[in-house]
């Protein structure tokens, strides 16, 4: 499916951002600490982009997924059925497959929507969400990696068994321990596909579809596999206890998994499933067989009531690894364990919990509870405001990672990294942000509100005066941080003797800004190895750091928050994908017309369009190397890679940039039916798209390379969190024609897609009262006054 989702720009004079209203659809409740921080950090995001947000969180008790996939779809058929309809894009969590249908069902009814939290498993992957078009931006952790997260730190430190470094994905194990051998297979993805338990001569293999129900009876006893659970939890598997326990001579392990009873949110299948599956990977690994259950919990019921439930079930100390599913009920969890003693055993009985909280918080710094997992709810309810009214402002979006999910989490803490009580404060507070002084809650707020006047974000790139690609970076920069009401020190070079001048110049900048304690966060490009050193030295003083436009693989290798651009390689194999798609060819030619550019950008550009040809077993002719300013050397490279005479149909090129495509125009006069498509934009490239000659441009947009960094450094320096995925990508965006009227209007002027001032608001605070009251005084003696005058 291709998302049918229209944006109406309007750039004249200027865009009007208030004019905007996103609604929020959320399946959070207002009573819960959670939701109510995420709908806080939204608010203030809306405020930063001066758009409209409706947001209202369902009561406790109100939420139902038909409630909420039928407001979806109201929203959507309003709409469609007027000229602009009430809102301009729509901001959702999909906590189950009816609100994701509803979501399809929007995004084909022309409604941009945006997601967060829950809806992993429906929008990451091949045909995913994201893939379709129907989220055009999703950030969410990771659940199922959460539970693995868990299960590692349990392994190593209940089972004592390092799992450091050990990527597990794509191998296959075989252990022996006594009398069973285990072994597993595990697929592309890492999911497990099969479990095969041998004892003896006997094997039963078990296939881990609808988790068949299989028993291999033996001389010595019986190994039963068979579910467990109720709710959701009826698709675990386990071991029966009394059959596994012969498993090993030595030890046997208990794990349980806690959860909402009844709860349909698949966000909490994904934490058990990840929990389990890494568990029973340690089992085929070494031999320790781990027996993990699936308890469901009342959270609508007292307090004491569930402490009784929890407690009766901790009776025995059974279990040596616990992990709750959802943070709220971490303190009932540990009291249970702690009440029944299982903290003081010889192994005792370890806790960890999802959702960072103050309360968590201080039972990790208490030592009672082993690590929290957090998805960084603050993010959450920021990026997608954010990214919601970029897009319905300029009609800009990123491109969605690979697996279509910008991750907010896991984060993992421990005794080890615990925050500091500033941190944790603000955190439960979602940060306020002067004048603002109020918590969730609306009450006075713990957290002392940010002052982001005071905030100073630095910048240094190669971008040069006279190069026009970066006016777009230095303008988007600008409105960035008057988006965010913080200082910018971001000023561009002139032309250099060299390029090596330029680069000691820039890092020159870098060590000035860092060392002189001037900035409090850092955006850099990374063209030369001079300027990489630079930036060691930021990263030994704390300033947090992020990469624009080159340098990707520096960047990541410097562990840098993030890079903002367009992934070289990502965007050449999805060109390959795009142009298999669009049109029939037998071969095809990647040409490069700066084969020797020491950032190796085209070189990237043509290995991952290589790839794609390869998955797709379409011949691929190599990289040409073509001049970039004389067409007859140009088209003498090309036609000596093609070896071809004639019309050259069933060929195919894709041009490493724009500026090749008059020379390639002018092959097309002499073999008028090869398929082409081309990286970046031009108007020569619009000209092509028009006449049919070229089958899409490739757009890096350089405005969210320049505007990005501002918003995700302003809130790292407070917050200290930021999206797990180093790459931000930018691009690569398609452009399959010339931009319309309303497009080239937001585009042609300086700067691009202006944004109308703020008005401001006059403060009269300052005025003493008295002088309020005396004011008021005289205005009622001078209206007496002129109503005499008049009647005399």
């Amino acid at each position: 499916m291709v998302s049918t989702v229209q944006v109406q720009l309007d750039c004249e004079p200027c865009i009007d951002r208030t004019s905007y209203t996103i609604k929020a659809i959320f399946h959070g409740t207002s009573d819960d600490d959670y939701w109510q921080k995420l709908a806080a950090s939204a608010r203030q995001s809306a405020l930063d982009m001066r758009v409209h947000l409706e947001l209202e969180l369902y009561p406790p008790g109100g939420y139902s997924e038909e409630r909420m996939a039928s407001e979806i779809r109201a929203v959507s058929d309003n709409r469609a059925a007027t000229a602009s309809g009430n809102y301009d894009a729509l901001l959702v969590t999909i906590p189950s497959q009816v609100v994701a249908n509803a979501v399809r069902y929007a995004s084909q009814r022309g409604m941009p929507a945006f997601g967060l939290n829950s809806g992993f498993e429906e929008v990451s992957g091949r045909g995913g969400m994201a893939e379709e078009g129907s989220v055009l931006f999703f950030t969410a952790m990771n659940e199922r990696l959460g539970g693995e997260k868990a299960a590692q730190y349990f392994i190593k430190d209940v089972v004592g068994i390092s799992t450091d470094n050990e990527d597990i994905s794509g191998l296959s194990y075989a252990q022996t321990a006594d009398e069973v051998t285990v072994g597993e297979e595990i697929d592309s993805i890492g999911e497990v596909d099969i479990w095969t338990c041998t004892r003896g001569n006997d094997t039963v293999v078990i296939e881990n579809n609808d988790m068949i129900s299989s028993s291999l009876a033996t001389a010595q006893g019986e190994i039963n596999i068979e579910e467990s659970g109720t709710g959701a939890a009826e698709e675990d598997t386990t071991i029966s206890t009394n059959a596994a326990r012969n498993l090993m001579v030595d030890k046997y392990f208990h794990a349980l998994f806690i959860s909402p009873l009844g709860e349909k949110n698949s966000a909490y299948k994904q934490r058990h499933d990840g929990f389990r599956d890494e568990l029973l990977v340690t089992t085929n690994r070494t031999g320790a067989p781990i027996e993990v259950e699936w308890f469901e919990v009342d959270f609508t019921t007292q307090t004491s009531t569930m402490l009784s439930e929890l407690t009766d079930k901790m009776s025995g100390c059974k279990y040596q690894m616990i992990l709750v599913g959802k943070g709220t009920v971490a303190r009932q969890v540990v009291e249970a364990v702690e009440a029944n003693g299982c903290h003081l055993l010889d192994v005792p009985t370890k806790t960890g919990t999802f959702d960072a909280s103050t309360p968590n918080f201080d039972l990790l710094a208490e030592q009672r509870l082993d690590f929290i997992i957090d998805q960084h709810n603050h993010m959450q309810g920021w990026s997608p405001v954010h990214f919601a009214a970029l897009f319905v402002s300029t009609g800009l979006v990123l491109t969605p990672p690979p697996d279509g999910v910008y991750l907010s989490g896991p984060a993992f803490f421990s005794k080890s990294n615990t925050i500091s009580d500033t941190l944790r404060i603000c955190t439960d507070e979602a940060f306020p942000v002067c004048p603002n002084i109020n918590g969730p809650d609306g009450l006075p707020s713990d957290c002392q509100c940010t002052d982001r006047k005071k905030i100073i974000i630095g910048g240094v790139v190669h971008g040069i005066t006279t190069d026009s690609f970066w006016d777009t970076v230095f303008e988007a920069a600008e409105q960035g941080s008057n988006d965010m009401g913080v200082t910018l020190d971001f000023d561009r070079f002139e032309p250099q003797e060299s390029n090596e001048i330029l680069y000691r110049r820039m890092s020159a900048k870098i060590l000035s800004l860092c060392q002189g304690g001037e900035v409090d966060g850092l955006f850099i490009s990374i063209s030369d190895k001079i300027v990489a050193d630079a930036v060691r030295a930021c990263l030994e003083l704390n300033v947090p750091v992020m990469s624009i436009n080159a340098g990707s693989d520096t960047s990541k290798e410097l562990n840098l928050i993030h890079h903002v651009g367009m992934v070289e390689y990502n965007a050449g194999y999805q060109a390959g994908i795009r142009m298999a798609t669009l049109a029939s060819f037998t071969r095809a030619f990647c040409l490069n017309h700066v084969p020797g550019l020491s950032v190796s950008v085209t070189v990237d550009r043509c290995s991952g369009f290589e790839k794609a040809l390869l998955d797709l077993g379409i011949e691929y002719g190599g990289e040409v190397g073509v001049a970039d300013d004389n067409m007859v050397q140009y088209r003498t490279s090309v036609e000596s890679a093609v070896g071809l005479s004639g019309d050259w149909a069933g060929q195919a090129f894709l041009l490493a940039g724009s500026s090749q495509v008059p020379a390639a125009m002018e092959l097309k006069q002499r073999h008028d039916n090869f398929i082409m498509a081309s990286f970046d934009t031009s108007e020569a490239l619009y000209d092509a798209l028009e006449s049919g000659d070229l089958l899409f441009g490739i757009n890096q947009q350089a405005y969210l390379q320049g505007y990005l960094p501002i918003p995700i450094l302003t809130h790292a320096v407070k917050t200290k969190q930021f999206f797990l995925d180093h790459a931000i990508e930018s691009g690569p965006s398609f452009v399959i024609s010339p931009p319309n009227s309303a497009l080239a209007a937001c585009t042609a002027v300086s700067p691009e897609f202006p944004v109308c001032p703020e008005v401001p608001v006059e403060n009269y605070n300052y005025i003493n009262d008295g002088l309020i009251v005396l004011g008021i005084i005289f205005f009622a003696v001078q209206a007496l006054a002129s109503v005499s005058a008049i009647g005399e």
